[in-house]
């Protein structure tokens, strides 16, 4: 039985941005990034990139570039691509991630978006810490779908496991008698979510794609690039060999955080992204990491809020219309307090710091309207979005997210023990 490897194949052309390089560990990952030009070949790209990966200290167990293809070890992480290069036949990557534990069934059910011009399969990994279930190595399966089903029998608890999912095109798995490995593909970024029993939430350090975090869909009314700016904000360098280890206990350990700039003051845009695979009838929370940045120095009025509401029974997404409140929600609610957790502007700021806004009735943030969801029948999908609207944008920051199910009952002692 040979060693195990991802063969990562870039094709064609860059179209110009920066390229990471990323190892997906648990919650944090190692990275090497670097610059491409417009034009540039796939194997002056691969060629460069291992020479980052050697500069930058990091192991990543980069092996060998051969024309477009690196190789590297399967091991206990994945690698995957993030960064603004859009080009060189890496594929956009999944979206909407939605993690939840079937009690009754005793699994975890994986739900997600897929990229519209699909995948030739995609994989996913669930990574237990050893605190979790000892006997448990991560795993990996590999094939097409939205939705996924994981026996959990024989673990310990459900407390602090990852997920992440990645899109692929091209290549193809080894045989079934060998290690488990991905040959001659082009993986997307990954998605993730982080499973603690009843509540999932983004407690994870993995760069964006093209300004956008994992698991986000970006909106806007006047979406030319001269007119909107979404941006990978860092809040702490990487690690170097020999380092700590920085792993990611709360919210603000987060390396990434997510910035939206309006240009126009007439133009409005954010993020926004699904909870799947929710269970008619249950009561859900939303918590959110919210940061007004540097607005406090804005000139003329601006807002920026977030908020949160329930879908359809056909989930079908929200219009750029419903999340500026021009168009009414599934709920029939309109306006620009339609679903609102929080709304910050002129005088009412976060001063730089790091807040948390939440659905719950004790929570005092400014502008809430809207409190915990509880979904009618056949409604299994909540959307939450931000939205920012700025004469003189200095930039909003998001930086982390948790979905509660507070009908969920609570775990069996013996079965699922309190952290």
């Amino acid at each position: 039985m040979g060693v195990a490897e991802y063969d990562l194949a870039l094709r064609g052309k860059a179209s110009g941005g920066n390229l990471a390089l990323v190892q997906i560990l648990t919650k944090e990952v190692n990275y090497a990034v670097i610059d491409t030009s417009p034009g540039e070949s796939a194997s002056s790209v691969a060629s460069r990139m291992q020479s980052a990966v050697h500069r930058s200290g990091v192991p990543m167990g980069l092996w060998e570039v051969q024309g477009g293809t690196m190789f590297l070890p399967l091991g206990g992480a994945g690698h995957v691509f993030a960064g603004t290069e859009t080009g060189l036949g890496i594929p956009r990557p999944p979206t909407s991630l939605s993690c939840g534990y079937d009690s009754r069934r005793n699994r975890i059910v994986l739900n997600w978006v897929s990229d519209p011009r699909g995948y030739d399969a995609v994989g996913v990994a669930e990574v237990y810490p050893e605190s979790i279930s000892p006997a448990t190595q991560p795993g990996r399966d590999v094939f097409k779908g939205t939705t996924y089903a994981i026996s959990v029998r024989g673990m310990v608890c459900v407390n602090d496991a990852l997920f992440y999912i990645v899109g692929w095109r091209g290549g193809g798995a080894t045989p079934k008698d060998t290690i488990p490995s991905w040959r001659d593909g082009t993986p997307s970024n990954a998605a993730a979510m982080h499973l603690s029993y009843n509540s999932q939430d983004e407690l994870f350090g993995i760069p964006f794609t093209a300004g956008t975090a994992p698991n986000w869909k970006r909106w806007a009314t006047h979406p030319s690039p001269a007119d909107v700016c979404f941006e990978q904000g860092t809040v702490k360098p990487q690690m170097r060999y020999g380092q700590p280890y920085p792993y990611i206990d709360k919210p603000t350990d987060k390396r990434f955080y997510q910035v939206v700039k309006t240009k126009k003051p007439e133009g409005k845009a954010g993020i926004w992204r699904k909870f799947l695979g929710l269970t008619p009838g249950h009561k859900y929370r939303v918590t959110v990491l919210l940061n007004t940045l540097e607005m406090d120095k804005a000139k003329g009025q601006w807002s920026f809020s977030f908020h949160a509401a329930r879908n359809a029974p056909d989930g079908k997404d929200f219009t750029p219309e419903q999340m500026t409140g021009e168009a009414a929600l599934p709920d029939g609610s309109k306006g620009e307090k339609a679903g609102r957790m929080v709304c910050y502007g002129p005088g009412q700021t976060t001063k730089g710091e790091w807040a948390y806004c939440s659905t719950s009735p004790d929570d005092r943030s400014p502008g809430r309207e809207t409190g915990d969801i509880t979904l009618p029948e056949k409604v299994d999908t909540i959307t939450v979005w931000l939205r920012h609207q700025a004469e003189d944008s200095k930039g909003v920051g998001y930086l982390w997210i948790k979905l509660e199910d507070l009908s969920m009952p609570p775990p069996l002692p013996a079965e699922n023990p309190a952290k």
